[in-house]
């Protein structure tokens, strides 16, 4: 039996007993508001995994319960075919509080895209020199991280001109990002993405699919340079807003 959040539980199917009694998951049943523990097999799929946590969040919404006592322990779900990202949404799910429920799933965000980046190590750097700026001279100026800015909305904003350098306010001297920055993450530039040197697909992240909608996926993947807390800040504002307006305001950038 293992910890899943605060005194809630889940178990590996594999440990069902026959004195733990349990309801079968399914993305159309109705339940009623209490339940026994939620048997779930997520498939080792993650479309339908996806599809399961949206389900399981809708029913957390509607304070529909499952639980069921075990050896003096609550056991809420009963999982098959699941994977670290998968129990760290049913956490996220757990998290009464907005903010700490945000700076969750954005921090487990943000781990994932770390793992691709180490995955595939596609800068190379060098004398804090990139693979980039070693064959081409746009790319020259060591800064460490990424500053050449090619984003059509910023360039738009004037914020940056094309092919200027912006060199990062979170640049440890040793190297490497002193705060944790979602769209810093998410940027490739021209030449990773022409010698397909990376492969980043943020909607393969069920935090990402899951837990932020359209406009705090704006706020993500645009808000270069700015602090974790900013963009924590940003993720929990309510903008009323028509989604269509909000992006072509630019509501979604952090001007300050």
């Amino acid at each position: 039996m293992k910890h899943l959040y605060h005194n809630t539980f889940f178990i590996d199917q594999s440990e069902l007993t026959n004195d733990i009694s349990f309801t079968h998951f399914s993305l159309t049943k109705k339940y009623p508001q209490n339940n026994s523990a939620l048997l779930v097999d997520f498939k080792n799929n993650f479309k339908f995994a996806t599809r399961c946590i949206k389900k399981l969040i809708q029913l957390k919404n509607k304070n529909i319960n499952f639980q069921t006592v075990s050896n003096g322990k609550n056991i809420k779900y009963i999982l098959s075919h699941y994977n670290q990202a998968i129990l760290d949404s049913l956490i996220a799910i757990e998290i009464e509080a907005p903010k700490e429920k945000c700076i969750f799933t954005y921090e487990k965000f943000c781990d994932e895209l770390d793992t691709v980046w180490k995955k595939y190590n596609p800068c190379h750097f060098c004398n804090n020199l990139c693979a980039a700026a070693k064959t081409d001279k746009r790319y020259s100026k060591p800064d460490g991280c990424c500053a050449v800015a090619f984003d059509l909305i910023l360039l738009k904003k004037g914020i940056f001109t094309k092919d200027s350098f912006y060199p990062c306010p979170h640049l440890a001297k040793t190297g490497g990002c002193t705060t944790q920055n979602s769209a810093c993450k998410m940027f490739a530039c021209r030449y990773i993405k022409k010698n397909k040197l990376i492969s980043l697909k943020p909607k393969q992240s069920l935090m990402y699919q899951c837990f932020f909608n359209s406009k705090q996926r704006l706020i993500l993947s645009n808000n270069f340079f700015k602090t974790k807390e900013q963009l924590i800040d940003k993720l929990l504002e309510i903008d009323r807003t028509p989604l269509l307006y909000y992006s072509f305001q630019f509501k979604y950038l952090i001007l300050d």
